[in-house]
C-alpha cells in the first residue's frame, strides 16, 4: 500500500507546527503570547528558564555591533568603531571611507588572533571576500619578543 500524496508533505517527525488563531490582537500582544509559549514549554520539556521578555535589538544596533542583522549571539566578538582613529593616517582604503560622508571604519579584535596561522588567516580572508565588506585588513600584534610581520590583504568589490 503506498502512503497517500499528502503524508509526503508533512514535516519531520518531531516537528509540529502551531497555527494561532486570534482577534484584534496587536503585533506586541503576539509577541508576548508566543514568548511565553516558548518559556512554558522550555520549562516543563527541560526544566531551562528563559528571560521575560525575550532580548531584543534593534537592526542599527545589530548592524553596528555585528556587522550583521541575524547575529549569532553565541559569538560574542563585536565590531569596533575606529572612524575617527582612522581619518588622518596615510592608508587611502581607511582615510577615504573614514573621510567619506556615512562612512565607516570598523575593527574586529580576536582575542589570540595572533596565534593564527597564516592558513587560517587565508581562509578568513576568502571569508571576508565573499560578504559585503570593501576591505579586509589582518594585523597580527605580538606580546613576545618574536617578530612577526602585518598580513595586509584588500579585496575591492568587483563590478558586474
Amino acid at each position: 500500500m503506498f502512503p497517500r500524496r499528502g503524508l509526503a508533505r508533512r514535516p519531520p517527525a518531531g516537528i509540529h507546527p502551531v497555527d494561532i488563531e486570534t482577534s484584534f490582537l496587536n503585533e506586541t500582544q503576539i509577541t508576548a503570547l508566543m514568548e511565553e509559549m516558548i518559556r512554558s514549554i522550555f520549562k516543563e520539556t527541560m526544566d531551562v528558564e528563559l528571560p521575560n521578555p525575550f532580548p531584543r535589538m534593534s537592526y542599527a544596533e545589530a548592524m553596528g555591533r555585528y556587522g550583521s542583522d541575524k547575529p549569532d549571539l553565541r559569538v560574542t566578538l563585536e565590531l569596533t568603531e575606529v572612524t575617527d582613529a582612522v581619518k588622518d593616517v596615510a592608508f587611502k582604503v581607511f582615510a577615504g571611507v573614514a573621510n567619506s560622508e556615512n562612512g565607516r571604519v570598523a575593527a574586529l579584535r580576536v582575542p589570540s588572533g595572533g596565534a593564527f596561522s597564516r592558513g587560517e588567516i587565508d581562509e578568513y580572508t576568502k571569508l571576508s571576500a565573499s560578504t559585503a565588506r570593501r576591505a579586509w585588513l589582518t594585523s597580527r600584534s605580538m606580546t613576545s619578543r618574536s617578530r612577526m610581520k602585518p598580513v595586509c590583504n584588500r579585496h575591492r568589490e568587483e563590478s558586474p
